[in-house]
């Protein structure tokens, strides 16, 4: 039934929402004062965006990341298409073909350098 789809739904919910969090706290401590958040999952973006109440507990947490957000000049969290998202369309798809994970303390393929100069531009 419907029950094992919604809850694949909650957890990458769930797992964009606390990714989020953490790139909120990056920036925060980057002393980054405008910034723009992307993601392909379209639920937390709206979620966030609609900023009403929510009791439920991913909305307690989504009304913390709004408080989060706040702190900063401008911060704003915007739906990107996959496809448009090179990089983590790369990222995903060598990892599968290939079968590891990838550490954040690697040095990547050029390919991964070319993507991000070709998606900033």
């Amino acid at each position: 039934g419907g029950g094992g789809f919604k809850e694949e739904t909650w957890l990458t919910e769930w797992a964009e929402l606390l990714a989020f969090e953490e790139s909120l706290n990056k920036a925060w401590e980057l002393n980054i004062s405008n910034i723009i958040f992307e993601t392909d999952i379209v639920g937390p973006v709206n979620r966030i965006k609609k900023m009403g109440t929510d009791i439920t507990i991913i909305g307690v947490h989504i009304t913390k990341i709004q408080k989060m957000m706040d702190t900063f000049l401008l911060a704003t969290i915007c739906w990107a298409n996959r496809s448009c998202n090179s990089i983590a369309d790369f990222i995903c798809k060598n990892a599968i073909e290939k079968n590891y994970n990838w550490d954040f303390n690697i040095d990547y393929p050029v390919e991964i350098h070319e993507l991000v100069i070709s998606d900033s531009i």
